[in-house]
């Protein structure tokens, strides 16, 4: 059996992308290997199975709407648990067991980055995390303060790792830059592992007949998705007399958000065809897409770009930056590239695809023929590396052995 650290998940009812990429792939890969959710304590300061009450927050927000914030949220009832079962003494029910390894696939706090020492001697196998990004290192001005500061003491915790799962080569490369530039060569595997794009019942359809396009922007209000250049993009095509609707979809970051926030509610204010939804579930986000034209996606830095993939699942033309890990999205086809920096460029990107059904259809047809990794595929391959690793880990173990023995004699 494998142990899966769903620590912030499954405190969590935000559903943006650590948190559908944590929820899609408990629920492959429980279907593929014995599989227990665990959770740090940290109340009662020790490791331990998910409650009913935290499990039911594994399964993705279909039809309810997700919170807008993505903090953990601990109950009282959970607390005061945690309390009292510290004050009795009990330490989790995971001692006495072996495991076959660990997988933790969110970015975690630094009380749990020091607790997995707890779970190592249980373990017969590797532990192996994924990374998804190092934005708060490589760009920290587009990141918050608290991710600025506690990213460094993250990827410190990573090497105590046997593995890493980068989201895609672009992070790959950027853990591994990073661990050079500190002169960490002691360090594990990192092997790049693309992520999955399922959404559930997600299946390319028909562009809209109707004469008005709709744009759809999927995101996480926030400095690095740029929004703000997205409205200033859109404003200059409405002056020109260009007609469309744009609808926004995710919740915001008020630390870094809040000015992208307070201009799309102006504009709507303004009678502009605008509109923010804000968190959806994923019903409604299915509906979205379908009755969109195309989307934009204006991120200056991913570290994967999944609204980019979904986009292409779902049949729709995105257009999006040509820098950074989007590119590995975008490059099958289907997208129009350019630079998202700069409110002229990215509006002529919008009006390729406003001004030429043709090309809209033809990039449509190129998404709809592409095929895309599913989370399935995602979690078979992840699969696949925690047992090689395994293996590698194994083999070098008895060769120490075999070296120290020969020493002796």
């Amino acid at each position: 059996m494998y142990l899966i650290d769903l620590t912030h998940t499954s405190h969590c009812r935000a559903h943006t992308g650590i948190q559908r990429v944590s929820r899609c792939l408990y629920a492959e890969l429980s279907r593929m290997v014995p599989l227990l959710p665990v959770c740090y304590d940290r109340f009662a300061k020790c490791w331990r199975p998910l409650n009913n009450d935290e499990a039911v927050y594994l399964r993705p927000p279909t039809e309810d709407k997700p919170d807008s914030s993505r903090g953990q949220r601990w109950t009282l009832g959970q607390r005061s648990r945690g309390y009292l079962n510290l004050l009795r003494g009990h330490t989790g029910r995971l001692e006495g067991q072996r495991y076959a390894g660990l997988i933790a696939p969110e970015i975690f706090s630094e009380s749990v980055g020091e607790a997995y020492a707890q779970l190592r001697p249980l373990l017969d196998g590797p532990m192996v995390a994924i990374c998804h990004d190092l934005l708060a290192i490589t760009h920290p001005s587009l990141s918050t303060e608290g991710a600025r500061t506690r990213f460094p003491g993250y990827l410190e915790h990573l090497l105590m790792f046997d593995g890493i799962a980068a989201n895609s080569a672009s992070t790959r490369d950027s853990l591994t830059d990073y661990w050079d530039q500190q002169g960490r060569h002691d360090r594990p595997r990192v092997e790049s592992v693309p992520l999955g794009t399922d959404i559930a019942e997600a299946s390319p359809s028909p562009l809209p007949q109707g004469r008005k396009a709709r744009i759809l922007c999927v995101g996480t209000l926030e400095a690095r998705k740029n929004h703000t250049t997205l409205l200033d993009a859109a404003d200059l095509l409405w002056r020109r007399g260009i007609d469309f609707e744009l609808t926004l979809v995710g919740m915001v970051n008020l630390e870094t958000g809040s000015a992208a926030m307070r201009r799309v509610i102006a504009m709507e204010k303004e009678g502009r065809p605008v509109k923010w939804l804000g968190a959806v579930s994923e019903k409604r986000l299915r509906e979205e897409y379908a009755r969109c034209h195309f989307t934009v996606y204006p991120s200056i830095a991913e570290g994967f770009g999944l609204p980019v993939a979904e986009s292409i699942r779902f049949g729709r033309p995105c257009v999006t930056a040509n820098s950074s890990a989007i590119v590995e999205q975008a490059s099958g086809g289907g997208c129009v590239l350019v630079d998202t920096t700069s409110p002229s460029s990215l509006a002529a990107g919008i009006a390729k695809l406003l001004d030429n059904r043709k090309l809209l259809e033809s990039l449509a047809s190129e998404a709809r023929s592409r095929k895309l990794r599913t989370w399935h595929d995602y979690a078979g391959d992840l699969l696949a590396c925690v047992r090689q690793w395994h293996s590698e880990t194994v083999a070098s173990v008895a060769e120490d052995a075999e070296a120290s023995l020969a020493k002796s004699i």
